[in-house]
């Protein structure tokens, strides 16, 4: 198998019953019709053992894609044998090269961490204010904080302990505070998240990124936290807050005040002219 992350590029997709939300992390496997031969059909079985995440194998499927492409099913469902500690999924008739990898139900084989948003915004000292929110978490060990002034060398910056394996939502920032000095070499700043599990596997996030002028919010909400009603402050267009899982849960029209009486308690995030903050709704 080869070492890269597979990533989830085309995913979800449907295959025997079984929604495929996302490819596991432990790599992918890599075949080439090295003699260009035509009309070959042959037998493709995938093995794992010890594979990270895994907790059902009978609803993992094999799934395929051409090398830079997106992930798909192809034939018929393959045939699963064995338990979590070590099993084959096995297609026949297969007439496919390309790259090959194990999906899941991340429902039921919670394969990576889900990383639900995450945004970088200069403060007006120029540090840079990264912040995260996962939606669930798998054996998080830890979060590090990468940056570049190139997008392509990437550099660790510092690092954050994960919350392990949790099914709730989790918050983090992180404040670059050595970011002043390159503002005034580097016109934009790239920041990723590499996220570690307790076994030393790891994934990228996407990658984010902060421009010299770009500028800072204008408007401000309070009192945060809060359990009734929110005041906004220089609101020029309509707010809408978010829950953890990405669902608009109300909008709020320029500036004025917001009832959130019936919003459970918990964190949300509101979202206006490009930029966010993060909202703590609490009854206590």
């Amino acid at each position: 198998a080869l070492a890269a992350v597979p990533g989830n590029s085309g995913l979800p997709v449907s295959e025997g019953g079984v929604t495929i939300k996302t490819a596991g992390r432990n790599g992918y496997w890599r075949t080439a019709n090295t003699l260009n031969r035509t009309g070959l059909t042959f037998t493709l079985i995938a093995g794992a053992n010890n594979y990270n995440g895994v907790n059902n194998p009978t609803t993992t499927r094999l799934i395929f894609r051409n090398p830079g492409g997106n992930w798909q099913t192809f034939g018929t469902a393959g045939v699963v044998a064995g338990n979590a500690a070590a099993f084959t999924i096995t297609k026949t008739n297969t007439s496919l090269f390309g790259e090959f990898a194990i999906g899941a139900d991340s429902a039921v084989n919670p394969l990576p961490v889900r990383l639900l948003s995450f945004t970088a915004r200069r403060q007006s000292d120029y540090t840079v204010l990264l912040t995260w929110y996962t939606q669930s978490e798998t054996n998080n060990a830890y979060f590090e904080v990468e940056r570049s002034t190139d997008a392509h060398s990437f550099h660790a910056i510092g690092q954050l302990k994960g919350a392990g394996t949790q099914t709730t939502g989790q918050s983090y920032q992180f404040t670059d505070e050595s970011s002043a000095d390159l503002f005034t070499t580097h016109r934009t700043l790239y920041y990723r998240l590499k996220q570690v599990d307790a076994d030393g596997m790891y994934t990228n996030s996407f990658t984010v990124s902060v421009a010299t002028d770009e500028p800072t919010p204008k408007w401000n909400v309070y009192p945060n936290p809060s359990s009734t009603f929110l005041m906004f402050e220089g609101l020029n267009e309509e707010a809408i807050i978010y829950d953890l899982l990405g669902h608009a849960r109300m909008t709020v029209s320029r500036n004025g005040a917001a009832d959130i009486s019936t919003l459970p308690d918990g964190l949300y995030l509101i979202c206006s002219g490009g930029h966010s903050r993060k909202l703590i709704k609490s009854s206590k």
